[in-house]
């Protein structure tokens, strides 16, 4: 798994944020980690800033507008789908 567009943003936002991050938490320092720069969301899952796949949404509970936003964009989605068919 690659990390360099997220380390390199990690960087970038250490240059004007103590520690990179609004919260010692999301730091990560204590798992000995960098944090995590989610880039998108599809379903249940969600996409760092190099493109992986991080499918463990439900362990990152912060994350959870991502999945929010997701479902009413879905939603709306099937609800276009039904009207066209006529149901």
């Amino acid at each position: 798994m690659t990390q360099s567009s997220s380390h390199s943003i990690f960087q970038r936002a250490c240059a004007v944020i103590p520690g990179g991050v609004n919260s010692p938490v999301r730091a990560c320092r204590s798992v000995g980690a960098e944090p995590l720069f989610v880039a998108r969301g599809a379903g249940g899952y969600v996409y760092d800033a190099d493109g992986n796949l991080i499918p463990t949404l439900d362990e990152l509970a912060t994350l959870r507008e991502v999945v929010e936003a997701q479902a009413r964009e879905n939603a709306e989605l099937r609800a276009d789908l039904r009207r066209l068919r006529g149901e």
